[in-house]
């Protein structure tokens, strides 16, 4: 028993002198796991994935991994090996009773060391210092075992890690902080909401992503992945997410709710901003968003409009110079623009004043404005572009 105890460390000793411990790895790990992989008994806890960039197997049986630098030998591997350019994943619980692969310490999700030790328990094989870690994100190298670490939205624990894909086209586009009356969801509930809109040419899935209140914590909800037909957003279309923090109630129910004093809400790839946007303090039945759907001109909608285009709001048609008011000053400032070129219209106006909705400011929008402005006609924009109700030659 003794020869072969003195045989297997010797040969544990030669085959480290022939290869040595290069080439391992501390390829991506997390700090906050609240949902995303859990353990052999199903419990969600911090995880650290090592790397075995060799051609070779690699046994860590005496090696250490500490998340202290002073005490670089805190926990030692079992006798376990990784595969060539294998994974194996870790389980840094402080719950060692439950087996070899837990470890005796924690990760801090605001940030602290992490390294692999040699066999002296002093001479580091591969080290660092992160930082601020996010709910139900991971960090980790791109590509295996480079130098370059990113943040993953989608972890890959033992598995190779992959280039995040990044993600256009979608905006927060019109939102409501206190809502009694406007809109309900399908329990006949009205909570907060928040629309997203696809400004792209690409069904956009926000399956993944990350929604928040607060842009200190990017990873504060993700929306689940088991439904693409529920969270994906055709070009031009709309989705209603309500800001309930009753998840219980459905996959586009939000783990918060807004504060109608005013904050902030972000959308994250990751800890990658898509969009992101902080507002003052609301008013109730009254909504907050972009004129036109899209664009970075905001304001607030007395007749809201969840889930089709904020233009539909109505009132905003023909008061080119926003005085609540559709009179023949509106009318002259669009022929000013048009023939004199002396108005300097923001996006906002050029919208407004196209009430035939043609996509071209011309003197029949003045025209009709004019019209509006002495009775004549009463709701914008004007359907069909019908001409016929009104002369278009007209002079300011």
């Amino acid at each position: 028993m003794k020869l072969k105890l003195f045989l297997s460390i010797m040969l544990l000793v030669l085959s480290l002198q022939l290869f040595g411990t290069e080439g391992l790895f501390i390829n991506e790990f997390m700090a906050n796991n609240s949902s995303v992989h859990s353990d052999e008994i199903g419990e969600f806890d911090d995880w650290i994935e090592i790397y075995n960039s060799n051609t070779y197997d690699l046994n860590l049986n005496g090696l250490f991994l500490s998340d202290d630098p002073e005490v670089p030998n805190k926990w030692e591997f079992p006798n376990i090996s990784i595969d060539s350019e294998g994974f194996l994943l870790f389980w840094a619980d402080s719950e060692t009773e439950q087996g070899e692969l837990h470890t005796n310490f924690k990760l801090d999700s605001g940030g602290e060391f992490l390294g692999i030790f040699d066999y002296d328990g002093l001479a580091a094989i591969d080290s660092l210092s992160f930082g601020q870690q996010y709910n139900n994100i991971s960090f980790g190298r791109f590509p295996n075992g480079e130098d370059s670490w990113s943040h993953f939205a989608t972890p890959t624990p033992n598995a190779s890690n992959n280039a995040e894909e990044p993600v256009t086209g979608i905006c927060i586009n019109e939102f409501m902080a206190s809502n009694l009356t406007t809109i309900s969801d399908e329990f006949g509930e009205f909570n907060d909401w928040i629309e997203v809109f696809n400004a792209g040419d690409e069904p956009v899935d926000i399956g993944g992503l990350f929604f928040t209140d607060n842009l200190a914590n990017p990873g504060n909800w993700q929306i689940p992945t088991f439904d693409p037909d529920a969270t994906t957003i055709n070009p031009g279309d709309y989705l209603i997410l309500w800001a309930d923090n009753d998840t219980g109630q459905g996959i586009l129910h939000l783990g918060f709710q807004l504060d109608i004093l005013g904050e902030a809400i972000g959308i994250y790839n990751g800890v990658t901003p898509i969009d992101t946007v902080t507002f003052i303090e609301q008013q109730t039945d009254i909504s907050y968003g972009r004129i036109p759907d899209g664009l970075d001109i905001w304001q607030t909608f007395p007749l809201a409009t969840p889930g089709v285009s904020n233009l539909l709001s109505g009132h905003n048609y023909g008061d080119v110079n926003d005085d609540g008011e559709i009179t023949f000053d509106d009318a002259e400032l669009v022929m000013q623009f048009i023939v004199e070129e002396v108005a300097d219209f923001e996006d906002w106006q050029m919208f407004v004043a196209d009430v035939d909705a043609d996509g071209q400011l011309m003197a029949y929008d003045a025209a009709l404005i004019w019209q509006t402005a002495e009775g004549l006609i009463a709701e914008f924009p004007i359907e069909n572009n019908d001409r016929d109700l009104i002369d278009s030659e007209i002079t300011i």
